[in-house]
């Protein structure tokens, strides 16, 4: 979420949600910088470039505007309990599985995960619906995807792609199984911090 500080944190249901908000992008800001060095805002995978991004920044842009425009209810460090309802924001890696891992030790029970470049993870113990961003993607990978929002851009309503994304996580919620869960692609790893040995 790394150049999105003034955007994301107007959204913080409170001045200390948004402080907080302001403060984690700063560590994560100074994290990148540690590690990359004076090119940290312009460093991103190979499939980010491929896939048309140019900078941290507009990756960043893509990912805040996933979670909606719902105030900002509270910040949770990595595998955290949700106290409040409403949107909250957990610390996770970018890395899809320890994020996933994250998520559901604090107590998501269905993860909804966009993917425009195709990942088909799944996880052990919570269904995982996968979201293609884009109808080339849905079509290239078809058996491990659950919905195709690429038709929005094709000249679908929003409306319609969302009464489709409601319908499917009721029926995940009632035992309907996911792309990821038929083709068990169900992968765990905690994140760790530091060195491992």
């Amino acid at each position: 979420m790394i150049g999105t500080e003034k955007l994301l944190s107007q959204r913080g249901a409170t001045d200390e949600v948004s402080k907080k908000i302001v403060d984690l992008i700063a560590k994560q800001r100074k994290l990148a910088e540690e590690t990359l060095g004076p090119f940290a805002d312009l460093t991103i995978s190979p499939g980010n470039i491929e896939g048309g991004l140019s900078s941290i920044q507009e990756k960043s842009l893509g990912c805040i505007i996933k979670g909606g425009t719902s105030p900002i209810r509270e910040i949770l460090d990595y595998g955290d309990r949700v106290t409040k309802k409403g949107l909250a924001i957990m610390d996770t890696p970018g890395s899809d599985i320890f994020s996933v891992t994250g998520m559901v030790a604090g107590g998501a029970q269905i993860i909804v995960f966009t993917t425009g470049r195709g990942t088909p993870v799944g996880f052990p113990i919570a269904p995982v619906i996968k979201i293609a961003s884009n109808s080339e993607l849905f079509q290239m990978m078809s058996e491990d995807m659950d919905i195709n929002a690429g038709r929005i851009l094709e000249g679908e309503s929003i409306e319609e792609a969302g009464a489709e994304l409601i319908d499917l996580v009721k029926r995940v919620a009632n035992g309907d199984m996911t792309k990821a869960e038929i083709n068990r692609q169900d992968v765990v790893s905690i994140h760790t911090v530091g060195p491992a040995f």
